[in-house]
């Protein structure tokens, strides 16, 4: 049957699937339509509030303002090139234009489109494979509501993915059967809109593509030169819809390369990657084949990896009664032992998500083994519908109980994995009614007309019963608290004030958290923190050099850490909150807005500064972070070359230590001993703490940098932190706080701190045997013999940043040579011009841009531009000039016979 044929409105089933697919989804996504709350969750599946609706704000604001390339604004700055095809994608181009108001309204109907395309362009690639029917519409809702696509459908560009990889399968059963000629055109786009959508999605399914045709080809008993020619065209279709994307392609390959996935992906481990799951990860796949929910969701969940990396496998409970049924039928028996045996080693070995997800931690691509899921369904029930074969009805029932009980069984045996008992039982009850209306339907001639009618009625409120949970029992903002609260906590308008007082180039701290380290991108200011799996190397690894500890290296944040580091970074100003007591040494207000104090900072460097002594790289990771800043401002040193010889040879400056173990006062929430071992803390209770008060002699000069060194002596591992007052403060808060480990291999702590602290007080964060200060004291260094009244006063003025470009001119009035520290990250887009002239850009201090600058005046232009972006543009050009010969009318014949 063709796809055109036309039939009465009221029996077409693309128009039932079309109510049906939007009935549930008003269902289901109720909470967000009719209860006021935006989809987006703040809970496990917080990446949409803290990554998605951060772009959405970004990306909205620099297309109306023709902004592109490399923007400050974005994290600590990266080039956004890559990021922009994706808003091609029809889905995503309705984010973008719609205004912010109206954001989470065009959220909910870029989702509905997406679950829309996944159920009616399923339907029409599961018609191709077995006809027309309630099974081919049954195999649609299972594929569409799937635990898979319901899931990591609220990771927005997932969803996206979901969408395209439908319509891409569409497009290879059109080619597969020889269709007309502009399915495969579009199936050439639609490899192009995969490549803008994601990378890696196009990376594995075109895995699943090739996979397809070898099983197809096999399923379909096709020649091996049928196979081999196909297998060839869709080569050649991949590498067209590529080609047309090369201006995509281009940006997204360097924005991998140079971010720090992809030494992830080329370090991974390979041991164990051929041994099955065991233990509690087998427990966890058997149990999310049933439902997502069957361990819990976000805190409460209790299975292996977390709630969304963990294995996702739930489609519906047919799907054990379609292996069942296909496994009793005589003539599909061999074919489906191949199928189910093929399928569950994927799934329980390793080696399959260490190759599509370049790790074995991640099961990103078991949408795979759904997909299949929803095929295996579909052809049961046409296949059941069609024959109702008594015998193999009951025999295939039979078995999917033993398989079914057996599988239950096996997750219960898990003493470590807390099974929901409830979903257990709603899962039970299904299984039971599935049974009851498949060998009933077969057997009583009553029911032989209303049968297919109730199996898919009850496949519906199955859908519903286990995807209502993962919508509805999550943490949701409403959409009031995304436009008052949510990226617009005044912040905004502290930046937009600040701008029109100085719209020089400068980076923001805060003492504040916001929504999500992406608060930059979303607020409007070039800020010090990100949180993106895309981060350039050189930002990781500088952080990772000079900033405090986090989860992964998509997260860097250096607010309230060091504000001589954040200087370095050219930060200039910083924004307290209402109430917020910044220490008066270090930063003078300057104005207020958005119910925000903003601060500038006294320390502040010109965002450029010129060193002319030169360290060697050498054993510098290994230095304290008080002498890492030390280093930092006494000389610079190439990243990744050895010491050139050219400069004076840095050193550090020579300071005076001052011990503040005799200002100690009293112990809290603990015991203390104090003696000539130290100050030893043991009964820790609920907050420990030790407190050190009157030190504000020790800190009184402001023409000092001054840090902190803390040596313990503890019993086991844990995690401390250092609370700081300052003048003005009424005691000891989480404004003011340094957090880190002591271990037993590492046990001194070393950090710049402000002038003016006036108490301190050492917590110990975990509960352990005992905790001995041996040492802490105040080490205090003239800010001349650091370097940081050099780098202060370097002739670095008329600084601009526009279009991807810096400009200022530099004065270097000695002799030799000086290095200008540019703070921005180190990446390959960079090049430089001393008046006019074409100099090397340098990766310096583990990460910045370094030029060199002669004796003299100097214009000097840092500019930005993505790499190979010609080519990227050229490679377009020829993948659509190639498009438009190879599906024209004369040269299409031609084509095909290549294929």
């Amino acid at each position: 049957m063709t796809d055109t044929k036309r039939k009465p409105i009221w029996k077409n089933e693309l128009v039932w699937l079309f109510l049906i697919t939007s009935g549930l989804f008003a269902l289901l996504y109720s909470k967000f339509i009719l209860g006021g709350f935006a989809y987006v969750f703040t809970d496990c599946g917080a990446d949409t509030l803290q990554i998605n609706y951060a772009q959405y704000e970004m990306f909205s604001s620099l297309f109306r303002s023709g902004d592109s390339g490399y923007i400050l604004q974005a994290g600590l700055g990266m080039d956004v090139s890559s990021y922009y095809p994706a808003y091609l994608i029809p889905y995503n181009l309705l984010l973008l234009l719609a205004p912010q108001r109206l954001l989470p309204w065009a959220v909910l109907a870029s989702a509905y489109l997406k679950l829309l395309t996944i159920s009616l362009v399923g339907y029409l690639f599961y018609r191709k494979l077995m006809g027309e029917g309630i099974g081919t519409m049954a195999a649609a809702l299972a594929w569409t509501f799937s635990g898979y696509v319901i899931l990591w459908g609220q990771q927005y560009g997932f969803c996206t993915c979901m969408a395209l990889f439908t319509v891409f399968m569409y497009f290879l059963q059109c080619y597969l059967n020889g269709e007309k000629r502009w399915k495969n055109a579009g199936f050439v786009l639609t490899v192009t809109m995969l490549l803008f959508a994601s990378y890696y999605f196009l990376y594995m399914i075109a895995f699943f593509a090739v996979f397809y045709v070898v099983i197809y080809s096999i399923m379909q008993k096709c020649s091996i030169k049928f196979a081999a020619g196909k297998m060839i065209g869709l080569g050649g279709i991949g590498i067209l819809g590529t080609l047309i994307g090369g201006i995509a392609l281009v940006p997204i390959a360097d924005t991998f390369l140079e971010s720090a996935r992809a030494g992830a992906v080329s370090g991974g481990s390979t041991s164990g990657l051929f041994h099955p799951y065991k233990g509690k990860t087998l427990g966890t796949i058997f149990a999310r084949f049933f439902s997502n929910q069957m361990l819990g969701i976000d805190k409460d969940y209790s299975g292996n990896l977390n709630y969304y990396e963990g294995i996702v496998l739930a489609v519906s409970i047919l799907t054990v009664f379609a292996i069942s049924y296909f496994l009793v039928k005589k003539a599909t028996r061999v074919k489906a032992i191949f199928l189910t045996a093929l399928m569950a080693f994927l799934v329980v070995m390793p080696f399959t998500s260490r190759v599509l997800v370049f790790t074995k931690n991640s099961h990103r691509w078991c949408f795979m083994i759904c997909f299949v899921e929803a095929l295996a369904i579909g052809l049961f029930l046409q296949d059941v519908f069609r024959e109702r074969n008594k015998k193999t009805v009951l025999c295939g029932g039979t078995l999917a109980t033993i398989i079914y009980a057996a599988m239950l069984a096996f997750v219960y045996s898990f003493k470590n994995i807390k099974v929901n008992n409830k979903i257990a039982a709603e899962v039970c009850a299904f299984f039971v009614v599935y049974l009851l209306l498949i060998v009933g339907g077969t057997r009583i001639r009553k029911l032989y007309r209303v049968f297919p009618a109730a199996v898919l009625l009850v496949l519906v409120c199955e859908l519903f019963a286990l995807n209502y949970p993962s919508l509805w029992h999550r943490e949701s903002p409403t959409r009031s608290q995304l436009a008052t609260e949510y990226y617009n906590d005044g912040t905004k308008d502290a930046a937009a004030y600040l701008k029109a007082q100085d719209d020089s180039l400068y980076r923001i701290e805060k003492s504040y958290k916001s929504t999500a380290e992406n608060d930059g991108m979303a607020q409007g200011y070039n800020g010090l923190s990100v949180y993106m799996s895309t981060n350039p190397s050189s930002l990781v690894r500088y952080h990772k050099m000079y900033g405090p500890e986090t989860l992964s290296v998509n997260f860097v944040d250096f607010n309230k850490d060091d504000y001589i580091r954040n200087s370095l970074l050219g930060t200039k100003y910083l924004f307290g909150s209402a109430g917020y007591n910044a220490p008066q040494k270090v930063y003078t207000p300057v104005g207020e807005a958005g119910g925000k104090t903003i601060f500038e900072n006294n320390y502040a460097l010109p965002f450029g500064y010129l060193y002319d002594k030169e360290w060697n790289a050498d054993g510098l990771e290994k230095l304290s972070g008080l002498d890492k800043t030390l280093t930092s401002l006494s000389g610079f040193y190439y990243t990744d070359a050895k010491k050139s010889g050219s400069y004076e040879d840095a050193s550090q400056p020579e300071g005076t230590d001052t011990s503040l173990m005799e200002n100690v006062s009293e112990a809290v929430d603990c015991t203390m001993e104090n003696n000539a071992d130290g100050i030893t803390v043991r009964n820790l209770g609920a907050d420990p703490n030790v407190i050190f008060p009157g030190v504000e002699s020790d800190f009184a000069d402001e023409n000092k940098l001054y840090g902190l060194s803390l040596t313990m002596d503890v019993s086991e591992d844990t995690e401390m932190a250092v609370y700081y007052q300052t003048e003005g403060d009424e005691g000891f808060s989480a404004d003011k706080v340094y957090t880190f480990s002591i271990t037993k291999k590492y046990n001194t702590w070393e950090h710049v701190v402000p002038a003016g602290i006036t108490a301190l007080r050492v917590d110990v964060s975990s509960q352990i045997d005992y905790a001995a200060i041996k040492d802490f004291e105040v080490k205090s260094y003239d800010l001349d013999a650091t370097g940081y009244t050099a780098l202060k006063n370097s002739s670095v003025t008329d600084v601009s940043y526009s279009d991807s470009t810096y400009q200022a001119q530099v004065t270097n009035d000695t002799q030799e040579n000086e290095m200008l520290c540019v703070p921005f990250f180190y990446q390959r887009g960079w090049s430089a011009r001393i008046d006019g002239e074409e100099v090397e850009v340098s990766n310096i201090n583990s990460g910045l841009c370094g030029i060199e600058i002669p004796s003299g005046t100097h214009e000097v232009v840092l500019q930005y531009e993505t790499p190979y972006r010609s080519l990227g543009l050229g490679l377009t050009i020829v993948g659509v000039v190639i498009f438009i010969l190879v599906f024209s009318q004369n040269l299409y014949k031609n084509f095909i016979k290549l294929c």
